[in-house]
């Protein structure tokens, strides 16, 4: 069956891709400033320490160019405008629960209706609040959320609102037409109000496409650039004269400034019929269609008479609608067809979704004639108008943990399946199936069908308690492949099946019980034999199978940090009459739980908790040993201790759940802490002396045992719960060895019927050697005595942490501190972690201890264990209060109260608000609580609905007030207590309003373990299926899959084939550990290891290492976006930080590393055939593993490179692709933003040196090879910036000094330049002068000489021709010249040109 990791795409999918798909434009509540690490990113918060004004809710940001008009009509909207703050308290249909934030605006101020999109009014249970322009907040509720349309309506009280006038936005869907400027107002990217303008672009996109969960279908959208993000779903688009003319819905997720508003025609008709209390009809004939533009539609048939005709009818339409989904066994199965055009409905041409839901909305139950074209015929039909409320569910039950309604019209449509079927919307609780929360599909329960919600209650009604039933489902992202498991009814944690009905007049949904839980079937006793190893030759081996059983632990809720609702592992019997197993605490975290044991994979039996221990990471449980008839065996337990290099068998089961078995060898013994989990404190083992092997079958095994050649069990296996890694949220788990000698004194009070009440040290030590403790005042006589108490450990324990005390405990002068290194106890020198053991039974130890440099002689009192389980469990809100667990004790200096966030539930008040897991709450309302007792009687005064004030603390001692409100309907208060008269060994109590407690179990929304989240980020809850069997109905052969495997999303598969119970890779991998672990052993190696690792020498080159680690840690750190910006505005790219780091040589080392490899490439390039050695690898290694593979199958029968061959395929993440290609973009963007800054000169100077380079570069290329040229370009990038680092002050000086010059040289040009050109502008001035009055006398004089024609005939020129100079003969010499200018009147300027004197004097008049 296919699950969310490997899921098969629906049969229809969106032409979109991932990454340009648009997305609903929800805020999670993930925002708000809060204080601390620990403490979530949501909720109202203040600070204890200071005040914050309150700033205006709704601050209008106009555009920065919005004229008076646009600025006068915002300050109108924002008045209607609402800031939404909602949770969908529990899972229903489409979408999980959750808390958002989103936009939405008043439609009619007098009733009180706010429109908004439908994805926020919710299809589940809705619970919200609504925040005006003026703070005032009141409370809302859904009247009406569309079955299709992203729509829906809100109400709250008008009256509530008393110091600002409402006003309501006119709906105008016909002012909707492209280039109209319009405004998004709303509340986006989480702020209190952004104004987004933009310009309408299509009015005629199809829906767009969400992917999984809600989509709209079957209507136009509105396509415009406005670059809203999240919060602003809801938003009002208004015009210039201030209506509404848009519903804003979602938008481009990859960066693009584009959005999508929804049409308000169908909005509007539903605005108004509930204005006018009339029922809002909606009708269906189950098709999806889509506009496709006429180009398409010839394409699939559409003939030029019909095109002609639909053109005529509609001028201005360019698309027409097409069939894109029919569902199976609609109104329109096997009578419309994918791809059929619609031509007319009803007689009447129709090319628009407006027109058409008009037409089905007045037409419920009644018959539609539509006219199609098929194939370029034309087919007519009758359809039949189903209700869409109809298919659309209005309820759901919840029984056994999950929660259930019939398969919605949405998600049919989604899938492309039939409206039918049960619908597991929250698989949770019995109903865990394949890690995956919702999109099953229930066949059958216990062998009987369940086609419809009434008829899976009744079939639920009558299935007793603890009974284990078939259950047959299908996913909707893979209807071909069956799924049959086995399911364990669990309704004695949650013992109601309770319906939930929407009532739209209240909003809320109403929740009644139906049927009261079948008691349990008494258990009847089985039969059953163990499995016989084939091959195998230990017969020690073969005996301790009949010592192993499975064991299964169910959480109803989570406590005390554990992350996972299930859990299952296997665990060694070691007492078969009794019927006492001891497990791994990892797999049996806390007794709140249900724990079945199966015995020879046949017989599943009930058990209970006897004991866990505090420290060392085990779990003993029991079972009735009455109901096994199997050859149930106690496992033999050593009483000493194994020692390193000693022989073994390593007997385990590996992930399969297989057994596997190999010989192997010790090869360390060691004291190990587990590494807490910063985010939210978890049991670790601490304090012990942790076994390894050499078999590489122990990473792949989580349960097993060491064991002797004489049967006798050394060690247990155990997986140990690990610390959870902040990338990639996943738990770490270690597989460790844990001797049987430090487990049998409390088998032995176990077995005699007695409980063992240990103390322990309420601290956490770790190794010190000699080298160390010398220097911290340990005496040489102490440092003797520890070589020869453990001559293969010199080793002394310091205290590295001290538990916190209780809340209202006192501390003890007498304790130990951190620091203090222990030489005895009660005498007794310890320095083995098992010589600690002497705790458990004393009520003080007389400790010698080293402080500060001195020996000090203390009385250390013990800490009692009973204190530290937790016994009561508190919900209130939807958080999980408890008492500090001891955990939290390890982890914090302090306890603030004993009132400790645990885990919260989705979708309720704590997750809204933000009371986070991990935070103490030290007051309600003003009134300290120091305890549960104190929090209880306190927050039962609070009536339902109302704000209180939180007073807590982070787990980092940063104290905050947060402001709730409660809320009984959906989430009232219930607690677990324990209480061994009760057979689950717990008491459930259900909190009224009363403050009245009774049994049973709380009556609101439905509380999961697996809806929980215990802290620190997300955690692949589970990873654990319910099933116990799985047969896939398409399979040749039946497979079988555990019903609580460890990563299940992974089938069991065929072992490869065994030698001596270990497969062919294993043996290799055993032989050559085995051999180096002799090597590596060996005395001379010892030697030669501690010469290297621990010289002078060594230390020098640590220290090194050292400095060159931090230098590349902090190169690679650098790559963070600058705050600094291009000259344009653009923000610049992490690469520029990093480039900048890395050729500044702010770290010296890491970029001397860098220049040296890319010399090196550079000639290993230049000389080494790197290509060809490349092919030689691949044919070599393909050769080989060719060649192994046939001779494998040859000689031995089985291909060797078959058994190497890994059990999965290694794939690279998504996650880390993205981060590469991400890393690549900002690369590339970094070149082609380089390259734009330099050539349009933001720095001229970098330009010059670019263009210096290119010059250089063009010239040195016809005589230097590439490699060459690449060569020196790298020495001038990576030299550079060092010689000038290196000689800043000169060459800064040397650069001063030749700008000093440069300056002073322009400065001189340009004063010459200026005198040069005034004398100049002088001279053309004054010869201009000149020539314009002598110009002025020759036109004076020649009209004065001018006489008047006499009888016809011209007068005699006043010039005669003998008047003018003969014209020269000879070449001028310098001595005529001169006496030429003598012979110049002295009127005449000495500057006139040369040329005008030359002719000497005018002619006189």
């Amino acid at each position: 069956m296919a699950t969310n990791g490997d899921a098969r795409p629906k049969r229809k999918q969106s032409p979109v891709s991932f990454l340009d798909r648009p997305a609903k434009h929800l805020r999670p509540e993930t925002s708000a400033p809060t204080p601390g690490d620990a403490t979530p990113q949501n909720g109202t918060v203040y600070n204890v320490d200071s005040e914050i004004s309150a700033a205006p809710l709704l601050n209008p940001l106009a555009a920065p160019a919005d004229s008076p008009e646009w600025q006068a009509t915002i300050e109108n909207v924002v008045k209607s405008v609402v800031s939404i703050h909602f949770c969908q308290t529990c899972s229903f249909d489409t979408d999980l629960s959750m808390s958002s934030q989103a936009t939405g605006f008043v439609v009619d101020a007098e009733r009180g209706y706010i429109m908004t999109n439908r994805h926020v009014a919710c299809a589940g249970p809705f619970w919200g609040y609504c925040i005006f322009d003026n703070h005032e907040e009141c409370d809302i509720r859904p009247v009406y959320r569309d079955p299709v349309h992203d729509f829906g309506i809100l109400k709250f009280d008008p009256k509530a609102i008393k110091y600002m006038e409402l006003k309501a936005l006119s709906l105008r869907p016909d002012s909707a037409k492209v280039g109209v400027e319009i405004r998004v107002v709303g509340n986006d990217a989480g702020e209190k109000l952004s104004i987004l303008s933009g310009v309408i672009s299509r009015l005629d996109r199809n829906a767009p496409e969400y992917g999984e969960g809600y989509c709209d279908f079957n209507t136009n959208y509105i396509q415009a650039a406005a670059a809203a993000t999240g919060g602003s779903s809801g938003s009002p688009v208004v015009n210039l004269a201030g209506h509404t003319i848009a519903l804003q819905a979602g938008g481009r997720m990859d960066g693009a400034a584009t959005d999508y508003f929804l049409p308000l025609d169908r909005p509007l008709r539903a605005l108004q019929c509930i204005q006018n209390n009339e029922p809002i009809t909606r009708g269906t004939i189950q098709t999806q269609w889509m506009l496709k533009p006429f180009d398409e539609c010839r394409r699939l048939g559409l003939t030029p008479d019909w095109e002609s005709a639909i053109r005529a009818a509609a001028p201005k339409e360019t698309s027409v609608l097409v069939a894109e989904i029919v569902l199976p066994e609609g109104p329109a199965d096997g009578k419309i067809q994918e791809g059929d055009v619609l031509i007319k409905v009803n007689g009447e041409f129709l090319t628009r979704f407006g027109r058409l839901d008009a037409i089905l909305d007045a037409s419920v139950g009644k018959t539609l004639h539509l006219l199609l074209q098929r194939g370029g015929e034309d087919v007519e039909v009758r359809l039949d108008v189903g209700d869409l409320h109809a298919i659309t569910p209005d309820r759901f039950v919840t029984v056994a943990g999950g929660s259930f309604h019939n398969l919605s019209y949405q998600q049919a449509r989604l899938y492309a399946v039939a409206v039918k079927g049960v619908y597991i919307c929250e698989a949770a609780g019995s109903f865990k199936l394949e890690n995956t929360l919702s999109g099953w599909i229930v066949e059958s329960v216990d062998q009987r069908p369940t086609p419809d919600l009434e008829t899976f209650m009744k079939v639920m009604d009558s299935i007793p308690d603890k009974s284990r039933v078939v259950l047959s489902y299908r996913h909707l992202r893979d209807m071909h492949t069956r799924g049959t498991s086995i399911i364990h009814i669990d309704r004695h944690w949650h013992p109601k099946m309770r319906l939930a009905v929407r009532n739209d007049e209240t909003g809320l949904w109403d929740f009644t019980d139906h049927g009261k839980p079948k008691p349990a079937a008494p258990p009847v006793p089985r039969s059953a034999d163990f499995i016989q190893l084939d091959g195998v030759n230990h017969a020690a081996a073969a005996d301790i199978v009949c010592s192993f059983v499975r064991v299964s632990c169910n959480m109803p809720v989570k406590l005390d940090g554990y992350p996972q609702a299930r859990k299952t592992g296997f665990g060694l019997v070691i007492d078969a009459e009794k019927g006492l197993v001891v497990v791994s605490r990892a797999i049996v975290p806390y007794d709140l739980c249900d724990i079945t044991i199966t015995v020879a994979d046949s017989i599943i039996v009930e058990g209970k908790v006897i004991f866990m221990h505090p420290l060392q990471n085990y779990t003993i449980v029991q079972y009735d040993p009455k109901l096994v008839h199997a050859p149930v065996k106690s496992a033999p337990l050593s009483s000493t201790m194994v020692k390193q290099g000693e022989d073994t068998i390593f007997v385990g089961f590996n992930q399969n759940f297989r057994v596997v078995v190999a010989k192997t060898t010790i090869t360390d013994i060691t004291t190990v802490a587990i590494p807490a989990n910063a985010s939210a404190p978890r049991y670790r083992a601490i304090n012990l002396d942790a076994i390894t092997v050499d078999t590489g079958l122990s990473s792949q095994c989580s349960n097993g045992v060491l064991v002797g050649s004489d049967g006798i069990v050394q060690a247990l296996w155990l997986n140990y719960l690990g610390e959870r890694t902040p990338n990639t949220h996943k738990d770490v788990e270690y597989h460790l060895g844990l001797a049987t000698p430090s487990l049998l004194p409390v088998i032995s009070l176990i077995q005699g019927g007695h409980h063992p009440s240990l103390r322990i040290l309420n601290m956490e030590s770790y190794v010190v050697h000699m080298s160390q403790v010398r220097i911290m005042g340990v005496s040489e006589e102490w440092i003797q005595k520890v070589a020869q108490a453990n001559p293969s450990r010199h080793q002394l324990f310091m205290v590295r942490k001290i538990d916190c005390p209780p809340a209202s405990g006192e501390t003890n002068g007498q304790s130990l501190q951190e620091g203090d290194i222990i030489l005895t106890l009660n005498g007794k020198l310890i320095t083995r972690v098992s010589e600690f053991d002497i705790m458990y039974d004393q009520g003080a130890l007389d400790a010698l201890i080293v402080r500060g440099g001195k020996e000090m002689q203390l009385s250390i009192p013990t800490v009692p264990t009973e204190d530290l389980e937790t016994s009561r469990a508190l919900i209130f809100c939807g958080a999980v209060l408890q008492k500090p667990h001891h955990a939290v004790r390890q982890q914090i200096s302090k306890l603030h109260s004993e009132v400790y966030v645990s885990a919260r539930s989705r979708g309720s008040p704590a997750y809204q608000y933000g009371l986070a897991p991990t935070n103490f709450i030290t007051a309600v309302n003003g009134v300290k609580t120091p305890n549960l007792d104190e929090f209880v009687k306190e927050v039962s005064k609070i009536p339902d609905n109302t704000y209180f004030r939180l007073r807590a603390v982070t787990f980092d001692n940063v104290p905050w007030v947060v402001t709730m409100k409660k809320n009984d309907h959906y989430f009232p208060m219930s607690e677990y207590v324990k209480d061994l008269t009760q057979l689950s060994g717990w008491r459930t109590i259900s909190y009224h309003s009363a403050g009245k407690s009774s049994g049973g179990e709380s009556d609101g929304a439905p509380l999961t373990a697996e809806g929980m989240d215990e802290g620190g980020g997300e955690s692949d809850d589970g990873g654990e299926g319910e099933a116990e069997l799985i047969f896939r109905a398409h399979d040749f052969s039946t497979k079988f899959t555990s019903a609580d495997a460890t990563n299940s999303g992974h089938n069991q598969t065929q072992s490869a084939p065994t030698a001596n119970g270990n497969s062919f890779k294993d043996t290799m991998v055993n032989s050559t550990a085995a051999a180096m672990n002799t090597i590596s052993n060996h005395p001379l190696t010892q030697n030669a290891k501690e010469t290297l690792t621990q010289g002078p020498v060594a230390e020098s080159v640590k220290k090194e290492s050292a400095k060159t680690g931090n230098q590349l840690s902090g190169l690679a750190n650098s790559r963070v976006q600058p705050d600094s910006t291009a000259a344009n505005g653009q923000p610049l790219t992490h690469y520029h930080s990093f480039f900048y780091t890395l050729l500044s040589w702010a770290h010296p080392r890491a970029t001397a590393i860098s220049f040296a490899t890319s010399v090196i490439f550079i000639f290993a390039s230049r000389y080494l055939p790197l290509i060809r050695w490349v092919f030689k690898i691949a044919y070599l290694a393909f050769g080989v593993t060719a060649l192994a593979e046939i001779l494998g199958k040859f000689v031995m029968g089985t291909g060797v490179t078959t058994s190497l061959r890994p059990r999965k395929y290694y794939r690279v993440p998504k996650e880390t692709l993205e981060i590469f290609l991400d890393d690549v973009e900002q690369l590339i963007n970094f070149f082609v933003i380089e390259f734009q800054r330099i050539l349009f000169a933001e720095n001229p100077a970098a330009t010059v040196a670019a263009f210096l380079s290119a010059f250089i570069s063009y010239y040195l290329i016809k005589i230097v090879p590439l490699w060459g040229l690449t060569l020196l370009s790298t020495c001038v990038i990576y030299l550079g910036p060092l010689i000038y680092i290196k000689n800043k002050d000169a060459i800064d000086s040397q650069l001063e000094h030749a700008s000093e010059v440069i300056s002073a040289q322009t400065t001189q040009i340009k004063d010459i330049a200026g005198e040069r050109t005034s004398k100049g502008l002088e001279s053309v001035k004054h010869l201009t002068g000149e020539y314009a009055a002598k110009a002025q006398d020759l036109v004076g004089s020649a009209r004065q000489k001018v006489p008047a024609t006499v009888g016809g005939r011209q007068p005699k020129p006043a010039v005669q021709e003998s008047e003018f100079p003969a014209a020269p003969k000879s070449e001028p010499t310098q001595e005529k010249a001169q006496e030429k200018a003598q012979e110049v009147p002295q009127e005449v300027p000495q500057d006139q040109p040369q040329e005008q004197l030359a002719d000497g004097p005018l002619p006189a008049q």
